[in-house]
């Protein structure tokens, strides 16, 4: 859907999970089918706090959708500090809301996209492997920034390491959403 969520509706991306009972509900669901729900809620927020240094969020797949949200906000903003998003995937095909975040980088000059794929065919011209291989360069260039990471658990803790062990980053720069 074009635009940005407001109080009526919202957007979710999901990833069918065999015998997942979230996932199986969701896709059974015809296109704009109401449901009632609670929320927002959570910790996995953007403090108005740490909005005085960069940010950088991190995801792979699905882990996308809160930091999407999280950037769309951000951008609303009179603030300066740049953002940058390290979407990792597997394939090309699999960069949701790619032409979404392509238009924002190009028009927003304090947002960078940085996607980066671990199974990159010989036409891909953009990064490669996985997400926490790029950040000690991003960390070169920004300094310290609040880092927004979402996705599997496996990889949150691959970050984590690296800002940790390669990097020397305080954790409390770190916030992190887990998914499985």
């Amino acid at each position: 859907a074009a635009g940005r969520p407001g109080a009526d509706r919202f957007e979710l991306a999901i990833t069918r999970v065999e015998g997942g009972a979230g996932s199986a509900a969701l896709f059974s669901l015809a296109p704009g089918a109401r449901l009632e729900c609670l929320g927002p809620n959570g910790l996995f927020v953007r403090e108005d706090r740490h909005r005085d240094v960069p940010a950088v969020y991190v995801a792979t797949g699905t882990g996308i959708a809160p930091l999407r949200a999280m950037i769309q906000e951000e951008l609303l903003r009179a603030e300066s500090s740049p953002q940058v998003l390290v979407f990792g995937c597997r394939t090309e095909a699999d960069l949701l809301y790619r032409d979404e975040l392509e238009a924002l980088a190009r028009t927003q000059p304090r947002f960078r996209y940085v996607p980066t794929l671990s199974r990159a065919d010989e036409r891909w011209q953009g990064r490669t492997g996985y997400v926490q291989s790029h950040l000690t360069a991003l960390h070169a260039e920004l300094g310290p920034a609040h880092h927004y990471v979402c996705g599997l658990t496996k990889m949150i803790d691959d970050v984590r390491r690296t800002l940790k062990e390669s990097i020397g980053l305080d954790r409390r720069f770190v916030h992190t959403e887990r998914y499985d």
